[in-house]
């Protein structure tokens, strides 16, 4: 099994040993046969080619009379003559100055001994991309779901040039190709969509047609692969030598093939470079891109981790999958194809990008579950890496997540990652996450390995719960370990924007309590809105907030903390939350508004004036006459209906339950009669319910000790928060904490106190509707509500232009809307007017179940289009009964938050970010991401 982790995907290797920019002009003479001495070009040469545009020097070469002289010219807008070379043992062979992209130009050579010559016309200047590989390689643009349309944009693409080598095998390095499938042609719907398996590549096409949108100058192609090989046999002897595998030969397992029935015999090594690699060695490229490794699962498993060291970059795609009742080992293979590293580009990997197919199976493929037929989405993932890697591109994000730390704290391992994170948290569908458990820390039988299940997200971790397992055994975590992990485009780790799946992985776990500093839980900010937004933290409704603002940053030490409670306030004293006020305590109640106490006052909500704490709670001022309110929280625990969204108010020594409002039976009683080992006189206090802690949990503030009770054992465990201030308030909203310190706040983590971001933040800017204070001498405050990161669940536009964004409870319309599984009918006016007999069923109106992600119809049309998933239906408004028809699918987003159609297009928006398609049908088509536009700074004007 050693050869598991030392036999490389050698063609990378074999390149760099015998790659152009490290051969003399001469020829290597052991392994060239001259041919005949007829005057030509080498069979890698054509009309309507690319060659390598600058700054690297194109390489020319082909046929002669040995001692024969050939000059070189090239005619068009940049003209060269005078490129001579002498014919050695019948080959020419000749390099061009450096040419900028471009084209049309027409190349000739002539040969003095016979005074004949050869032109080349429609030559273009480009990046030249090889592409090889096994059979999904070579699963070409006829076979790929929507053919008929992929087929039909061909055209609109004549500088993306095609050229394939012919299928050949040859125990001596060839100097020629021995055959040509496919000559340099412009694409055309006959060349691309020809015999299954045969021509031309859809993988290799549709890289050269994404990377032609992008780059906007001319790609050549060039196909050399052979369904169902191993890699042995496209890797060099010299590679396979230096990988110490001298003269092995291949006898991989049979596998079924579309081309030539079961293939079981033997392939030697090196026939497929002998005559489908060499021969190509002189032409200069950008890069390299190689698709599938499953020829070699179970036997000797490629690893890539030989770097490529002469063509610019080699891509890979990570295999695929194939559904099967056994194993069939590639889970390994896609593990050694990263050297172990699980990603690329690694260490040993340097030039090497990698794009993850793992989450693109296709079970109901016509051509077996291990050739899906969205070759698609693969391709772009290989752009992404070409444009970072290959090109230097900035900003591209190419890569999904992949785990920096795997912590054992308490009762869940914690996994952080290198970015923010979309995460799915229901693993009902099949196993992601196993924790190994073993007492002697060997990890190799998968009977050690138990699931573990996600039991919380955060922006850039996950926590997941463990196994019963002794946390001694706990040892490592691993992710995607099955050889057919997940449903399309439905495992549980992707990148923010939801398109680059988090690779398979193993990871040590790390033992620490409480975590190291490089240990991050990070703590996502919401803003505020006016519409209702009942969460899990908040008395009421849980709703879930998809959408999340990274902030990473160190404490800053509020140095401003105000020392003690001030209870010089009144009955009769008029308060300003505008004017700085540091609060006494905050809470939200049932329904999810804030609460913020101040004296014996209280603010409800974000604006308003203040009223008198006992109009609302009577008997504060009956049991006590403080005149203010030392601490609160909103309990949300299921497990305990006796608390479960009760208001808790905490005055002096004394405690106070409330139920809608009303106080509860017994109350007020002792604080340690409720929460036993709490101190009295508290400062601040917040609920922490499941799975935010461990248990549904209350912590409690008192100057700078803190206190983590226990609903349900009662038991208090005293923290140390060093990178908190002192709280005179604190509270949970919209899933997150936060701490209140004179006029300002902080955002923290429940567990361990931490704080990341830049804070202290002002709290008029957020928490209250303020239009100037401070040093600002403006009226233009932002709303809050506009300017949100937390994603819209509905937006639309009217007749006149305006957009209509709604967050919370939806509706949306021109102005038709719906809210889970009803549609809302209201007529454009001043005000908007609801239709009687609304609202209805969705499957009433529109023959839909829902609940749906987004529905709108376009301009002067009579179609729905209804977005439900990754799925967009169709439904006919003046049809009867309506009912969806022509269903299409979005293969770049998994969801979508809304949507609506304007004289600009289809505007699709997802979290903080929307992007414009021209119309429905592009959206369906396009594989390449539009421009991002952030909601809050294009859409509503805002400035973050």
């Amino acid at each position: 099994m050693r050869l598991i982790q030392t036999l490389t995907l050698c063609l990378a290797l074999s390149l760099s040993l015998a790659a152009p920019s490290h051969r003399q002009e001469g020829h290597d003479k052991k392994s060239e046969k001259a041919p005949a001495e007829v005057f030509r070009f080498s069979s890698s040469y054509g009309d309507h080619m690319v060659l390598q545009k600058a700054p690297a020097k194109a390489v020319l070469w082909g046929f002669g009379q040995t001692g024969a002289k050939v000059v070189v010219s090239l005619s068009g807008s940049h003209n060269e003559s005078g490129h001579s070379a002498t014919v050695i043992n019948g080959i020419w062979r000749t390099t061009l100055n450096p040419v900028e992209a471009g084209g049309p130009y027409n190349l000739t050579v002539s040969q003095n001994t016979t005074n004949s010559s050869i032109t080349l016309t429609d030559v273009l200047f480009g990046d030249i991309w090889l592409c090889s590989g096994q059979s999904n390689m070579a699963f070409t643009v006829g076979q790929v779901i929507n053919t008929t349309e992929e087929l039909a944009m061909a055209s609109k693409f004549p500088n993306v040039r095609i050229f394939q080598a012919a299928l050949e095998k040859s125990e001596e390095e060839l100097i020629d190709l021995a055959g040509v499938e496919v000559p340099w042609s412009r694409p055309t719907a006959e060349w691309l969509g020809g015999k299954n398996f045969n021509h031309f590549s859809a993988v290799c096409w549709l890289f050269g047609r994404y990377l032609y949108e992008t780059l906007n100058y001319p790609i050549g192609l060039v196909e050399t692969c052979w369904e169902g090989t191993p890699v042995e046999a496209w890797s060099s002897q010299r590679a396979l030598d230096k990988c110490g595998l001298k003269g092995s030969l291949t006898s991989p397992p049979p596998m079924q093939s579309y081309l030539f029935g079961n293939i079981s015999a033997e392939w030697t090594s090196s026939v497929l470079w002998n005559a489908m690699i060499h021969p190509l060695l002189s032409m200069t490229i950008t890069g390299a891109i190689w698709y599938q490794g499953e020829r070699n699962a179970d036997y000797n498993i490629t690893s890539l981790h030989q770097t490529n060291r002469s063509w610019t970059s080699f891509g890979f795609a990570l295999s695929t999958n194939r559904k099967n009742d056994k194993h069939d080992g590639f889970r390994e293979i896609r593990w050694h194809q990263t050297a172990d590293y699980g990603f690329a580009p690694n260490p040993r990997m340097k030039n090497t990008f990698m794009a993850v197919a793992i989450d693109l199976p296709d079970e109901k493929s016509p051509w077996g579950s291990i050739h899906p037929e969205d070759k698609q989405d693969v391709a772009f993932r290989l752009v992404l890496g070409a444009r970072a890697v290959a090109y230097g591109e900035k900003n591209v994000s190419f890569q999904g997540p992949f785990p920096t730390q795997a912590i054992l704290n308490q009762s869940f391992v914690g996994i952080v990652f290198n970015q923010d994170i979309n995460a799915i948290l229901n693993e009902t569908v099949g196993v992601f996450f196993e924790i190994c458990c073993s007492e002697d820390e060997k990890c190799g039988s998968d009977d050690k390995w138990l699931p573990a299940p996600i039991i919380k997200q955060g922006l850039n971790y996950v926590l997941l719960s463990t196994p019963a397992c002794p946390a001694a055994s706990i040892t490592a975590v691993r992710y995607l370990w099955t050889d057919w992990p997940c449903k399309f485009k439905a495992c549980p780790i992707y990148s923010s924007n939801g398109l680059l799946p988090a690779p398979p992985f193993i990871l040590a776990i790390t033992k620490s309590s409480p975590a190291p500093p490089s240990y991050v839980l990070p703590l996502n900010f919401h803003f505020p809105s006016v519409l209702r937004l009942g969460l899990r933290c908040m008395c009421g409704e849980v709703m879930d907030q998809k959408e999340e603002s990274h902030i990473h940053l160190g404490w800053l030490e509020d140095k401003a903390h105000a020392e003690g409670h001030k209870h010089e306030l009144h009955h009769g004293a008029k308060l300003d939350r505008c004017g700085g006020i540091e609060f006494d305590a905050v809470t939200v109640n049932e329904e999810g508004v804030p609460y913020f106490f101040k004296g014996d006052h209280l603010f409800k909500g974000f604006h308003g004036e203040a009223e008198l704490s006992n109009k609302t709670f009577p008997e504060l001022d009956d049991h006590h006459h403080l005149g203010h309110v030392d601490a609160a929280f909103c309990m949300h625990s299921e497990d305990s209906p006796d608390h479960h969204d009760h208001q808790f108010f905490f005055l002096d020594t004394k405690v106070f339950s409330y139920y809608k409002h009303k106080l509860e039976k017994g109350y007020p009683k002792d604080i340690s009669e409720v929460f036993p080992g709490i101190p009295d006189h508290l400062d601040a206090a917040v609920e922490c319910p499941k799975p935010d802690c461990t248990d549904d949990t209350v912590v409690f503030f008192k100057g700078d000790e803190i206190y983590h009770f226990n609903m349900k054992t009662k038991k208090v465990d005293e923290k140390e928060f060093k990178s908190m201030p002192n709280c005179t308030g604190a509270f949970c909203y919209m899933d997150h904490y936060y701490c209140f310190h004179g006029h300002q706040f902080s955002k923290f983590d429940p567990i361990t106190g931490e704080v990341h971001g830049k804070y202290p933040k002002e709290s008029r800017d957020y928490f209250m509707r303020c239009s100037h204070f401070g040093d600002k001498n403006t009226d233009d405050h932002i709303e809050r509500e506009q300017c949100s990161r937390v994603h819209l669940d509905a937006i639309t536009s009217d007749d006149d232009g305006s957009v209509y964004a709604f967050r919370g409870r939806t509706k949306t319309g021109n102005v038709t809307g719906h809210t889970d599984n009803q549609v809302f009918v209201y007529k454009v006016g001043e005000p908007h007017t609801h239709l009687e007999g609304y609202p209805k069923t969705l499957k009433e109106v529109l023959g839909i179940e829902g609940p749906v992600d987004a529905a709108f119809v376009c301009a002067d049309k009579h179609i729905a289009h209804v977005i439900k998933g990754q799925t967009i239906y169709e439904v006919d408004l003046k049809a009867t009964p309506r009912v969806p028809a022509n269903e299409g699918s979005i293969t770049q987003f998994r969801r979508i938050d809304a949507g609506m159609c304007g004289p600009k297009g289809v505007t699709v928006v997802i979290g903080n970010h929307y992007y414009i398609y021209a119309s429905p049908k592009v959206m369906m088509m396009a594989r390449i991401m539009p421009e991002p536009h952030k909601v809050s700074q294009e859409l509503f004007g805002c400035d973050h």
